[in-house]
């Protein structure tokens, strides 16, 4: 039986307010492998960070690596290149990763770039921030509203390339994609901006891939576009 086709649109933007595009992004359907990462704002050297994240993870898939040992392997290369040169330490980044064969997929992710599941008229979020406010939410301290303005909504509890751990904590998930679903890779650039109501609305318009992730990234710099912005919408045919 032959496997059903893979089409995919990829976007960034650098956004309104930042002078570097600190997020990074990899295509790669010959290994069935899509991630994206967003390099950690106020922190040295963000864009190598993202940019090191995907290509060692892209490496480590291609050699055979599981996708939560590609992750692991590109936080210890983002540390090794911080130990290395002065200029890069501290630099970190979150990383949404996912890999496709036939229908199955497996999703891996660190930090707060996000990964989202439509179909039946319904956006699912699947992968979980790792921020202090979900935390937060997760201990029942406050709600989903009251993280949307929490002073700390940004502040990440992992992140590769972080020096507080040695070892990630990467959240794995599994599915099977089907040809009515989309399975939907972002930075905070557009979620921070763009709420899921809204991002579940443009979906449903069903246009054609490219204007899709088109219309996600211009409704995130409708919304003042403060941050880097990348998406990648995959589905099958």
């Amino acid at each position: 039986m032959t496997s059903p086709a893979v089409i995919f649109k990829c976007a960034t933007h650098l956004g309104y307010k930042r002078h570097i595009n600190e997020d990074a992004y990899l295509a790669c359907p010959e290994l069935g492998l899509w991630v994206v990462a967003d390099g950690m704002g106020g922190h040295n050297n963000g864009s190598v960070a993202s940019q090191l994240a995907v290509e060692q993870i892209n490496l480590h898939v291609k050699n055979g690596a599981s996708l939560v040992n590609a992750i692991q392997n590109s936080h210890l290369a983002i540390l090794q290149a911080g130990q290395k040169n002065p200029f890069n330490q501290g630099m970190g980044c979150t990383v949404v990763a996912l890999k496709i064969i036939g229908q199955d997929y497996e999703i891996a992710a660190v930090g707060d770039s996000r990964a989202y599941l439509w179909g039946n008229a319904h956006l699912i979020q699947l992968t979980h921030d790792h921020t202090l406010v979900q935390s937060l939410i997760n201990q029942g301290v406050i709600t989903d509203e009251q993280a949307k303005i929490h002073p700390n909504r940004n502040v990440l509890t992992q992140a590769l390339g972080s020096t507080h751990h040695d070892e990630m904590a990467i959240d794995i998930l599994n599915g099977k994609l089907h040809p009515t679903e989309q399975l939907l890779l972002c930075t905070d650039g557009l979620t921070n901006r763009v709420n899921d109501a809204k991002i579940a609305a443009l979906l449903a318009k069903q246009n054609d891939i490219e204007t899709t992730v088109e219309n996600l990234i211009q409704a995130a710099l409708a919304a003042g576009g403060q941050d880097n912005i990348t998406a990648i919408l995959i589905r099958l045919c």
